[in-house]
């Protein structure tokens, strides 16, 4: 089996009438939970907002 195909992200695009701030609200208390709101004009390249929590991994860094 493909390891690679076992940690694929999962990518969903939602269609809600609820602004992406009031459904980052659901996950906040997430560990690692991040928001990357795209607030430039949706008919540019503000089109997506992306949401996630509980990464497979982390990476940290220290100094320069």
């Amino acid at each position: 089996m493909d390891v690679t195909a076992k940690r694929a992200p999962l990518i969903e695009e939602l269609d809600t009438h609820v602004s992406p701030l009031a459904l980052f609200e659901l996950f906040r208390e997430e560990s690692f939970c991040f928001f990357l709101d795209s607030a430039m004009n949706p008919e540019k390249l503000g089109r997506y907002s992306f949401m996630g929590s509980q990464p497979f991994l982390i990476l940290k860094s220290r100094g320069e």
